[in-house]
């Protein structure tokens, strides 16, 4: 459905926790110094890294730092230039395909993409809009026996908005091959809606 109206989605669970590692951090701001001609936020992200791993602290500790980062730059740019997008060239292979290196390192983290991720994954993340899809007694199928662990984690997916949430409900899903559309119900998590009602959240009819 988001592919026919033109917007680009992906599955978080194969690299979230790759992003969130450090040294992946790292390698994406040297990366993007290399690609591009200005980027202060990285700059400033490698100078903080070589700070920390060179021990000094003075003012001529500072400036070296500097011309150390900025003869690296250079070199990596020049490198950047001469390198292929065949697997043997780089680790980025599956997002420089014919991409410009800026364009594969915003693939690689999802800059234009909407992020689609279990409620567990999405655990300290915020965002301006979040959807949830299928607020529906199947996904909460374990509500009747928790109670209060369900809640909990229906708050979690709620608290994840900063500014709008959108909680969806289809009266029938698809299932796979030529199996008949499963029906879906939400008796089970009432209350829940019952929250969001009293809450004077507004309910709206979609009809295709």
């Amino acid at each position: 459905m988001l592919r026919k109206l033109g917007i680009t989605a992906r599955i978080e669970s194969e690299l979230q926790d790759l992003l969130a590692e450090p040294l992946t951090s790292m390698l994406v701001d040297f990366l993007r110094l290399g690609a591009a001609e200005r980027n202060p936020v990285s700059w400033a992200n490698a100078l903080d890294i070589l700070r920390k791993t060179s021990g000094g602290d003075s003012e001529e500790s500072e400036r070296q730092i500097e011309r150390a980062l900025s003869k690296f730059v250079k070199t990596l740019r020049s490198l950047l230039k001469k390198t292929g997008s065949k697997s043997q060239d780089i680790y980025l292979t599956e997002f420089r395909k014919s991409m410009e290196w800026n364009e594969a390192l915003a693939e690689l983290e999802g800059t234009n993409a909407v992020p689609i991720m279990t409620i567990h994954k999405s655990k300290g993340l915020e965002y301006h809009t979040v959807v949830f899809v299928g607020f529906e007694d199947s996904a909460f199928w374990n509500f009747h026996r928790k109670p209060t662990e369900e809640t909990c984690t229906f708050f979690v997916a709620f608290s994840r908005a900063k500014n709008r949430v959108v909680f969806t409900f289809c009266e029938h899903r698809a299932k796979p091959a030529d199996a008949p559309p499963e029906p879906q119900h939400r008796a089970t998590v009432g209350p829940l809606y019952a929250i969001l009602e009293e809450a004077g959240v507004h309910i709206e009819h979609i009809t295709e």
